[in-house]
């Protein structure tokens, strides 16, 4: 669902800020971690042992890299076409801190919408990022990465909810074939979102 290729690299300068420096008994929640780059990040970044770091993507096939690399304390799959947010997550009670960086767009409107209100019902704060405006983004093969909706500075607004834009983000990201041989060149709109609680 997340985390897509190359995007986190390229905003991390700007969630970093928003991270608290020590991360002693916090439960953090990364809803959409796909491949684990924010639970790598915490742990390799900052000080103290949270309490826990849940992880949640939509894409079974993720399982057998998060049961080797055991960057989160906990991983579950969510159902790609629920409106809400898995049962497991909600007994965990408030969160001090959700990440929901590039899930949005991988979710109709209607979904997303839903998910991000029940996502701040139980978060104390949360960091969110997408791109601004409907970015087509479709490969072959990778379903969960196709991006399926925009999401604009008024979507934010009406949540009362602190937003940047983020503009230092290339109009063309190039993927080299070593890196991923399906996509070589992924088009941006060049301007991304991020909000916080």
């Amino acid at each position: 669902m997340a985390n897509s290729i190359g995007h986190d690299s390229i905003i991390t300068e700007y969630i970093d800020k928003l991270i608290p420096n020590d991360l002693s008994g916090l439960k953090i929640l990364d809803y959409g971690c796909y491949k684990g780059y924010w639970g790598w990040y915490l742990r390799s970044n900052r000080r103290g042992i949270p309490k826990f770091i849940f992880g949640v993507d939509v894409d079974s096939t993720l399982i057998p890299i998060h049961d080797r690399i055991k960057l989160y304390d906990m991983f579950c799959l969510a159902n790609p076409n629920a409106n809400n947010i898995p049962e497991m997550v909600l007994e965990y009670g408030e969160y001090d801190l959700t990440l929901l960086t590039e899930t949005l767009e991988h979710m109709n409107k209607k979904q997303g919408e839903r998910i991000l209100r029940e996502l701040l019902e139980v978060s104390k704060h949360i960091i969110i990022t997408t791109p601004k405006g409907f970015m087509k983004n479709k490969i072959e093969g990778m379903p969960y990465l196709e991006h399926k909706s925009g999401w604009n500075l008024k979507d934010f607004a009406k949540l009362k909810l602190n937003y940047q834009m983020i503009h230092r983000y290339p109009r063309s990201l190039r993927l080299y074939s070593k890196i991923i041989k399906i996509v070589k060149n992924i088009r941006t709109h060049g301007e991304f979102i991020i909000v916080w609680k």
